[in-house]
């Protein structure tokens, strides 16, 4: 069954309703958790409800033990029991199965790092990044991001600190929060202590101590300042060292942080050794009792490294000997003994295994679901893009068009400024909340703020373009009606040229991708997006325009049921300049002048019949030859009337309609002259 005329609007606005509403569905479930959990924020995990049986504190508990264990130097019974908490996350759904796996991973790579594993240390860290960044947790990557830069400083690795400490840079330097800027500060002062730039480095580590103070990071205070104490020792100044580890003594008192506090002791007494190795030794002996109690054996065991040199120094080799044993007795504790070892780097080698192959699967799957993503979007977009085609070509022709476009004259004109601005800031919210959404640029990979920063700008410049296009294009257009034959032509340049300056920001910014696909679907998008509200704009103009109109021509009708109009006995001749054509007619008889090509056909009343005659003569001279006859008026290129004929006025969007009764069709008013019809109109039906 035929769809009626009258319904085809509204089945092509059903049909991109529903083109809109599946992509946004499709970009709402995309990024919807499938189990209703909520990711980590801040040093807590808010969870849906799942069942008891996913009950995360076995791993937390897990985990709070190993890091006791580490920092007692029980480096491989540590790394079990991290082992058995990264098994147990695989028995969760994720997502807080992932962010569970990244804790663990960060600690592998701690223990790593603690066993001069560097390399291993930087893979279980770079794992733990991808899988925090999963889980959304952005004081985790933060935190990852430090121990990588720190990790990294080596020749080997160098090129890693760098960017892992530029990404981190961009987080504080984009957050608010002071534990992120004072892990930035930390992680850029240890670069530069590492390039031998002290002054710089301990500049650093005094802000990122502001920074953790703020933050309540009472721990992280103490090592900044035991950090700067090293940097200041390097530069050559020993007293301003000594005066800071006095510092980090009396903060670590104060907060109650024995360990940090002893870690103080162990740099005041290498930088008293540097000048005074017998006072140091003294200082070491007297909190040696304290590491056998506490069990600390990695503090107790660098204490005994400085003490085996401190004693050399002073030339007291037997000393000397007794703390080099120790110091190997010590390390066996730390370490276990050789088959231990052996079994410990055995279980990490199946972990490991075990651990890349479940990454394999999940890169895997992350690339399908892109892949599916991508081509569902792509597939809604390119259908989108055939709606509009379809709706331009069931228009019917350019020209109207062209007309459609042209309404925006009327109105905009008149528009005032207050009414811009307002338009201003809907037509950003309305870009910047879309483009966020449906994002095209596929900022998938930077924090939200920045991802709705981006689009804010785009918003923002599309907006500018748009709303200053609206403002003068109709206003040019208006000034030069020749120009108006060229307006779909001038509105597509002007949405490439949005689409243009788009591209060019995301390329300057860095953002996004290089590949034509995903610049061709920015294309579809803006223009997409572009194209929606001017058509539903043109729609509501063109609804004010008729309600304008139809008032208009309401009053003029009443007018001329009102106001009587005399009619004059004057002869008007109209003739011909290329042919001997002549016609006399009274004024009062003649009812319009329609053009027929290179001819004139005059309509006129004779012995109560309607005749016409054709006459070789152009509108613009006949027009001339009737200009003392103010009752003409010329209302379309095609027309010329005699406003005493006619008997009702018709509105509509497009303008005016004339009834005349000797004439069986209505006589249109053009736009271009609808002025001077009304006008000449008022001349005609003046009230009194």
């Amino acid at each position: 069954m035929p769809i009626p005329f009258f319904m085809r609007p509204v089945v092509k606005f059903l049909v991109l309703v529903a083109a809109i509403f599946l992509f946004f569905s499709e970009t709402v479930f995309a990024s919807t958790p499938a189990d209703g959990t909520t990711n980590r924020t801040g040093s807590g995990v808010q969870t849906g409800s799942n069942t008891a049986a996913e009950n995360p504190d076995e791993i937390t508990v897990l985990l709070s033990h190993a890091r006791v264990l580490l920092r007692k130097g029980s480096i491989d019974s540590a790394m079990i029991m991290v082992f058995e908490a990264r098994n147990a996350t695989m028995e969760i759904s994720e997502p807080r199965s992932i962010y569970f796996s990244a804790q663990c991973n960060h600690l592998l790579g701690e223990i790593c790092y603690t066993r001069f594993i560097e390399d291993e240390a930087i893979r279980f860290y770079l794992l733990a990044f991808s899988q925090y960044r999963q889980a959304g947790d952005l004081t985790g990557v933060a935190e990852i991001l430090n121990a990588i830069s720190i990790t990294s400083l080596n020749d080997k690795h160098k090129w890693l600190s760098k960017k892992a400490l530029k990404i981190l840079s961009d987080i504080g330097n984009s957050s608010s929060d002071p534990y992120l800027k004072g892990l930035d500060y930390e992680a850029r002062g240890d670069f530069y202590d590492f390039e031998g730039h002290y002054l710089q480095a301990a500049e650093m580590f005094r802000t990122a101590g502001y920074f953790y103070s703020r933050a309540g990071k009472t721990e992280k205070v103490s090592d900044v300042i035991l950090s700067r104490a090293l940097s200041e020792f390097s530069e050559g100044h020993r007293d301003v060292a000594l005066a800071l580890t006095d510092s980090a003594k009396q903060w670590n008192t104060k907060n109650g942080l024995r360990k940090n506090y002893l870690e103080a002791v162990y740099y005041q007494a290498e930088f008293i050794g540097s000048e005074n190795p017998a006072e140091a030794i003294e200082i070491l002996k007297s909190t040696l009792d304290e590491l056998y109690k506490s069990q600390l054996n990695i503090h107790l065991g660098i204490y005994l490294k400085l003490m085996v040199r401190l004693q050399k120094q002073t030339g007291d080799y037997k000393s000397a000997l007794e703390s080099t044993d120790e110091f190997h007795r010590v390390l066996n504790d730390i370490y276990g003994s050789d088959a231990e070892r052996k079994i410990a780097s055995l279980q990490l080698e199946v972990e490991t295994g075990k651990l890349n192959h479940r990454i394999n699967l999940l890169q895997k799957e992350q690339e399908l679901s892109s892949a599916n993503a991508r081509s569902q979007r792509n597939m809604l977009f390119y259908f989108f893009l055939a709606t509009i085609v379809l709706f331009m070509m069931a228009l019917n022709n350019m020209r109207r068009l062209q007309y459609r476009l042209y309404l925006l004259k009327e109105f905009t004109l008149d528009f005032p400024i207050g009414r811009y601005l307002m338009a201003f800031i809907l037509s950003l919210a309305y870009y910047s909340i879309i483009l966020y959404f449906v994002n095209p640029l596929n900022l998938t990979d930077i924090p939200a703020g920045i991802h709705w920063l981006h689009y804010s700008i785009i918003g923002f410049i599309t907006s500018a373009l748009t709303t200053t296009g609206i403002i003068l294009l109709p206003a040019q257009w208006s000034a030069k009606p020749g120009f108006n034959k060229r307006f779909s032509a001038t509105a597509m340049i002007f949405i490439l040229i949005i689409n243009a300056v788009v591209i060019l920001y995301s390329m300057l910014a860095g953002v996004g991708s290089s590949s034509w696909i995903d610049y061709l679907n920015v294309i579809l998008v803006i223009t997409g997006i572009t194209i929606i509200p001017l058509f539903f704009t043109i729609i509501f103009l063109e609804k004010v325009l008729l309600r304008k109109h139809i008032q208009l021509a309401g009053l003029l009708s009443n007018r001329i049921n009102k106001v009587p109009s005399a009619d004059t006995s004057d002869t008007i001749e109209l003739y011909s300049d290329r042919s001997k054509d002549v016609l006399n007619i009274k004024a009062a008889n003649l009812i319009m002048i329609e053009a027929a090509g290179n001819y004139a056909k005059i309509c006129y009343t004779e012995e109560n019949k309607t005749r016409s005659t054709l006459i070789l003569a152009t509108m613009k001279l006949l027009e001339s030859q009737l200009s003392g006859y103010p009752q003409f008026s010329r209302c379309h290129k095609s027309y010329i009337v005699n406003l005493k004929k006619v008997k009702k006025v018709l509105g509509n969007s497009h303008g005016y309609k004339l009834e005349i009764p000797e004439i069986d069709y209505q006589v249109p008013v053009s736009r271009s002259y609808a002025e001077t019809f009304i006008k000449s109109f008022d001349k005609v039906y003046r009230e009194k």
